[in-house]
């Protein structure tokens, strides 16, 4: 037993034991002040236990009013910087690159994500939104890693021509990943837009 549970169980139950001898005492050598006391005792345990209750529902609204100001305020800052993603990976046109034969368009970005991961860790949104976010998340950063695998590919190309295989297949990896993210952004800042409005 720890020293925290002993304290925790020995306080309330020295409490009692002090109440009830000065009771007990009381009772003996003041019979008639018998109801005085225990209207007393009565009033002043109902005082305390009402205190308690209303101090919890109290200290519990205000943890709710903070958590949706908390909520509303992530939802808004998550949602602008979605629309900042989403803008940046629907720009037209992009950079050209060669990759072997053909030549590719390429959307080099640095996706940052700053507001995406304190709504993930905070715990005050659905499951949904969570989950969504995450999977936003996760695809920024394969595309941040598979674009860092094509331009290394390109970059080594002329050492190794193997390398070139790499980087096409990175392009069209990193087309693939720039659909699903606008997708899934685009999602969780229409939730995320809901949530903001209210």
């Amino acid at each position: 037993m720890n020293l925290l549970t002993v304290a925790e169980i020995a306080i309330p139950a020295l409490c009692l034991l002090v109440i009830g001898y000065y009771t007990l005492v009381i009772r003996r050598r003041y019979k008639n002040q018998w109801t005085d006391w225990l209207n007393t005792l009565i009033a002043t345990m109902t005082s305390i236990l009402l205190s308690f209750v209303i101090g919890v529902w109290l200290f519990n609204w205000q943890q709710n009013v903070t958590d949706s100001l908390r909520r509303r305020d992530l939802a808004h800052l998550a949602k602008s910087e979605l629309d900042l993603l989403i803008a940046l990976l629907e720009k037209p046109g992009g950079i050209k690159i060669t990759v072997s034969d053909a030549c590719e368009r390429v959307v080099m970005a640095d996706l940052h994500r700053i507001t995406l991961q304190p709504v993930l860790e905070s715990g005050l949104f659905s499951r949904h939104v969570s989950q969504r976010t995450l999977a936003v998340i996760h695809d920024c950063n394969t595309y941040d890693l598979t674009l860092n695998v094509m331009l290394e590919s390109l970059r080594m190309q002329s050492l190794v021509p193997a390398c070139a295989m790499d980087a096409a297949w990175a392009s069209y990896q990193l087309d693939t990943l720039r659909a699903g993210i606008i997708k899934a952004a685009k999602e969780v800042r229409d939730s995320l837009s809901i949530i903001a409005s209210n």
